[in-house]
């Protein structure tokens, strides 16, 4: 008996969980069925206000109620292909820019409006609305004549749009911002507010920066025949003013170039040239920002100071408006300092080139001779070879010595008097097959700046003693048994 007891027990335990689950699916309710789910939705009440296909649209019309008003004209062109498209444009505003995209969203947005809603049927006083006297009467005209007329009164309350109502209507609207923004505005917020419309920095050929109390920089395009004659010097972008050097291209076009590119008004503030002493765009305390691109065409910015509100006015050349800019659009610009633009380099020659080099530094003086094969010396079985104060010498570190003798760059431009000590450093490139001799030489103006000699001529420009003495530390680590690092 004792055996069989386990499974008593499991049945007695099953039959309860059997009478348990009888019990409760008896007591409880039997689910309801829910028919909602295969009933068909109820349609939504639409109030259309306009309903236009985009290809018949004709114009939009705007009007103020202080007498301001425009019309954005559509005109659909095929071309070659028989393909349609659509262009937008202020009439009677050639004479500026518009952003096409922009009133294309407009004509879009405004030729479909529809509510499935509305505040008040049949109000008995539209003033509460400010409909009484319409903030603007917008009107669309299609290509057969038909047309719709919206009045737009006053704000809502908490910005949550503009009350409006067709006319011919009993509704009033809420038009939120989806609608009002284009609803209410005037032709100014369709005006295109980049400074140059350029695609890319290299349509940009030349620059010049006129600040109140600041050297004028200027940046110009080297022509071909310069940089062909420029050899190994050769770059694309040269400064002008305030010194005459060739650029660090990368730099010019990164750093500079691109940055105008990005600048763009915040706003249209009016489309007269009248006031310009209000804006402070009439004295001599004014920034000149001018460009010339590829086309030979010139772009010029004048530019008040920056107010309180960390903004600048400013007007453009051949347009007839005054704009407003963010100063921090310009910092980069504004800010720039010349001298980091610069293409640093003294001088280049090709190691390949170059047989011997002679080192004179105030510890003493070294000759480097080096054979670097050209590719097709290397196809030909020759090797690298070099030798240093007529010993031997791993490639490694007559290679990298090389480097340092050309490393020394320019820092900045010597002002002021100054007085010059006994050359200290000199280096002499010699080349190889025509025994052609380059010179750089360099002597204290203090203990930390020495100014440049190339070939014989004083320069105008120093060098920071630190690139010196790096010839000083490598030539000691040969000597020594070490392995330069590179630079």
């Amino acid at each position: 008996m004792k055996k069989f007891r386990p499974l008593i027990i499991a049945a007695i335990v099953l039959l309860v969980l059997l009478a348990g689950y009888l019990l409760i699916t008896t007591l409880l309710p039997e689910k309801e069925t829910d028919n909602k789910a295969d009933s068909p939705t109820e349609p939504v009440e639409q109030y259309v206000l306009t309903d236009y296909e985009m290809a018949n649209v004709d114009v939009m019309k705007f009007k103020f109620d202080d007498g301001y008003e425009y019309t954005i004209k559509c005109v659909v062109t095929k071309n070659e292909k028989g393909v349609s498209s659509r262009n937008y444009f202020i009439e009677g505003k050639t004479q500026y820019a518009f952003n096409r995209s922009t009133l294309g969203m407009a004509a879009m947005t405004l030729a479909d409006i529809s509510f499935t809603s509305y505040v008040e049927e049949n109000p008995k006083d539209l003033a509460k609305y400010g409909l009484d006297t319409p903030y603007v009467i917008f009107e669309i005209v299609d290509n057969d004549g038909n047309n719709d007329v919206i009045y737009i009164g006053d704000p809502a309350p908490v910005g949550t749009g503009y009350y409006g109502m067709k006319e011919g209507g009993d509704k009033v609207f809420l038009f939120g911002s989806y609608y009002s923004k284009y609803m209410v505005a005037r032709d100014t917020f369709y005006r295109e507010l980049a400074f140059t419309q350029y695609p890319d920095y290299t349509s940009i050929k030349s620059f010049l920066l006129s600040q109140p109390g600041k050297e004028t920089i200027e940046i110009d395009t080297n022509s071909e025949e310069d940089i062909k004659a420029g050899g190994l010097y050769a770059t694309q972008y040269c400064f002008k003013q305030p010194v005459q050097r060739n650029g660090n291209d990368s730099m010019i076009a990164e750093e500079i170039f691109a940055k105008i590119i990005a600048i763009s008004a915040t706003e249209v503030v009016e489309d007269s040239l009248d006031n310009l002493a209000q804006y402070g765009l009439d004295g001599d305390n004014v920034t000149i920002l001018e460009i010339g691109d590829t086309e030979d065409n010139t772009k010029r910015l004048t530019l008040s100071p920056v107010g309180e509100d960390g903004s600048r006015y400013g007007v453009i050349r051949g347009i007839m408006s005054v704009y407003k800019f963010s100063n921090s659009s310009f910092s980069p610009i504004l800010n720039l300092d010349y001298r980091l633009y610069i293409n640093k380099l003294i001088w280049l020659h090709n190691i390949t080139e170059i047989g011997r080099v002679e080192i004179t530094l105030p510890e003493g003086e070294h000759i480097l001779e080096i054979f670097d094969p050209t590719d097709e010396e290397e196809e030909a079985g020759k090797e690298f070879e070099a030798t240093f104060d007529g010993g031997d010498i791993i490639e490694e570190n007559a290679r990298r010595l090389y480097t340092r003798v050309l490393s020394p760059t320019f820092y900045d431009m010597i002002e002021g008097d100054f007085e010059v000590g006994e050359i200290e450093y000199e280096f002499k490139i010699i080349y190889d097959e025509t025994g052609e001799e380059h010179t750089l030489q360099f002597a204290p103006i203090n203990p930390r700046q020495y100014v440049a000699y190339l070939n014989g001529e004083m320069t105008d420009y120093y060098v920071n003693v630190s690139s010196l003495t790096e010839v000083s530390k490598a030539v000691k680590a040969i000597q020594e048994g070490e392995v330069l690092t590179t630079t």
